[in-house]
């Protein structure tokens, strides 16, 4: 293996880490107002952590919604452990990181494969140790643009939503859990059909389009259902 060949697959391993990281990270941000105390929300962030690079570095390959459906369940399951009131509510969370998640990152990854046109340039192919720096620039920007979606959109649903300590009820979880799933059905049907699209970069622009009308659709129907629960109340 090749100096640069080495330096490019160190680069996605570390970058891909990191990325997780950063995902747990904004869990923890996401789960803290929910939370008893802001320690039960940082284990539920290192729990994800954990339980992701151990799926990424273990020997066998699993499918990417499957392991970040253990990663949730593991997350979901500290949850539970720490605190067992309103479970509901709990499940909800789950529900919409697991779709907020896929969402911004599917959305960083269409970005990418628009930078990766420039990066298969045969002027930039041929000089190797450019196209690395290029590959580097392009790991740091899906890392900072897929983590800014994130982290804005959670910030975004926990300000909107104002019931944090309220008892979630069945019709309400099914009501704020609906967009979420959308979501997930959404880059389900993407995942498992874009390899066989012939018009791959107009479908891409109608996905990146999609995910982000998911991400608005989940935090708008939290706002109209605060703004009704509260009517509903007074």
């Amino acid at each position: 293996m090749s100096p640069v060949e080495l330096c490019w697959n160190i680069t996605s391993y570390i970058s891909i880490i990191v990325q997780l990281i950063a995902a747990g990270v904004c869990l923890g941000f996401f789960v803290s107002p929910y939370m008893q105390s802001r320690n039960k929300a940082v284990k539920v962030s290192a729990a994800y952590c954990v339980v992701m690079i151990v799926l990424y570095v273990m020997p066998p390959q699993i499918d990417n919604i499957l392991a970040y459906f253990i990663g949730i369940l593991a997350a979901f399951a500290v949850m539970y452990a720490e605190d067992r009131r309103n479970v509901s509510q709990k499940i909800f969370l789950s529900i919409t990181f697991f779709s907020l998640r896929w969402l911004s990152a599917s959305m960083a990854r269409i970005l990418d494969r628009f930078f990766d046109m420039v990066l298969s340039n045969p002027e930039i192919a041929a000089r190797i140790w450019l196209q690395y720096g290029l590959y580097v620039v392009e790991r740091i920007l899906d890392i900072l643009f897929s983590t800014f979606v994130l982290l804005l959109s959670v910030w975004a649903i926990n300000r909107a939503y104002e019931g944090k300590s309220r008892f979630m009820g069945v019709r309400e979880f099914l009501m704020l859990s609906v967009p979420s799933l959308s979501g997930v059905a959404g880059y389900a049907a993407y995942h498992f059909y874009q390899y066989r699209n012939e018009l791959a970069e107009v479908y891409d622009l109608l996905c990146f389009s999609y995910y982000l009308i998911a991400i608005l659709a989940i935090l708008v129907m939290i706002v109209f259902f605060q703004r009704w629960k509260s009517s509903q109340e007074e």
